[in-house]
């Protein structure tokens, strides 16, 4: 039923994604899979629907390390009039060796928060007074460094650990943005958009 509260799962396909989705599926809710491949997440939606007895799972394409794929899943959302009640951006990347994401950026950095904070600055229109946006993080924040140079690609430079501490700090100080942010825009509401973060 449409009226059944939706939640949106980044990087649903595994990991801890694959987890959060099979869990909210059991416990009855809607979940939109929103993942990067979805001939690999084609048999784990199936598996979970299978094991939760639960038919409201779907999904959609996204590649947070693109801006165009961003947009695409946005606007499918909103030309479907979807109401989001929560945004769990929990999708992220690690990588061993430099890369570039479709639109410049150094992958992590790209994928785990200018793709994440794009995402969800894309999906606020869809949201309502009460809706929850949460942003995974992770303890590395701590070694990481946001500067001047955050979005200038370095390959010199770069080292896997460090590049994922930066991410994670850039996408805390985000977090903590967009909380004031919602909280401003929603001073009329008793229940305003909740953005909050959580740490793995």
């Amino acid at each position: 039923m449409e009226d059944k509260p939706l939640h949106i799962v980044t990087g649903a396909s595994g990991g801890i994604g694959q987890a959060l989705t099979e869990r909210l599926a059991k416990q009855g809710y809607r979940v939109l899979m929103a993942c990067r491949n979805p001939e690999k997440s084609e048999p784990i939606l199936t598996r979970i629907r299978k094991r939760s007895g639960n038919p409201e799972i779907s999904l959609l394409p996204l590649d947070l390390g693109s801006l165009d794929s961003i947009a695409r899943f946005a606007a499918e959302l909103k030309a479907r009039g979807q109401r989001i009640d929560v945004l769990l951006n929990n999708a992220g990347t690690m990588n061993g060796t430099f890369g570039l994401t479709a639109d410049g950026f150094e992958q992590t950095v790209g994928v785990n928060c200018v793709g994440t904070a794009a995402l969800t600055l894309a999906l606020l229109p869809l949201m309502h007074p009460g809706s929850r946006i949460v942003n995974t993080l992770s303890c590395t924040y701590r070694i990481g460094r946001v500067d001047g140079r955050l979005f200038e690609p370095d390959p010199e430079r770069y080292a896997r650990f460090r590049a994922y501490g930066t991410s994670k700090l850039a996408l805390l100080l985000f977090s903590l943005e967009l909380r004031e942010r919602v909280a401003r825009q929603a001073s009329a509401f008793s229940q305003p958009i909740r953005a909050s973060s959580t740490q793995t």
